[in-house]
C-alpha cells in the first residue's frame, strides 16, 4: 500500500458516508478533511446485509460498486481477501 500513500477512499454507506486515507505509514485513517474527489468509492447498496445472509459474500458483492482508481481498489480487494 505505500505506492498509495495520501490516497483517499471514500465508502458510501445508505445513511451516511466514511472518508480514508491512507497515511505515511501505509494504513487507513479517517480523514480529517472533506474529500470531495476520492481516488476510490465504494457504494454500498441499503440490501447489502439481508444479500449477504441470503447468499453470502459473493451474492453481498453484487450490492456494493467501485469506482475509481483500478490499481488501488484491486490492492484493497487483494487486502480484504488477505484478512478473512
Amino acid at each position: 500500500m505505500r505506492k498509495h500513500i495520501g490516497k483517499t477512499i471514500q465508502i458510501k454507506l445508505p445513511i451516511r458516508q466514511i472518508s480514508l486515507v491512507i497515511d505515511e505509514k501505509a494504513k487507513f485513517s479517517l480523514s480529517k478533511d472533506e474529500v470531495k474527489d476520492a481516488n476510490v468509492t465504494l457504494t454500498i447498496g441499503s440490501d447489502v446485509l439481508n444479500a449477504y445472509i441470503a447468499g453470502g459474500k459473493d451474492v453481498a458483492a453484487r450490492h456494493v460498486k467501485v469506482s475509481g482508481d483500478v490499481d488501488l481498489a484491486h490492492a484493497m480487494s487483494k487486502l480484504a481477501g488477505q484478512s478473512r
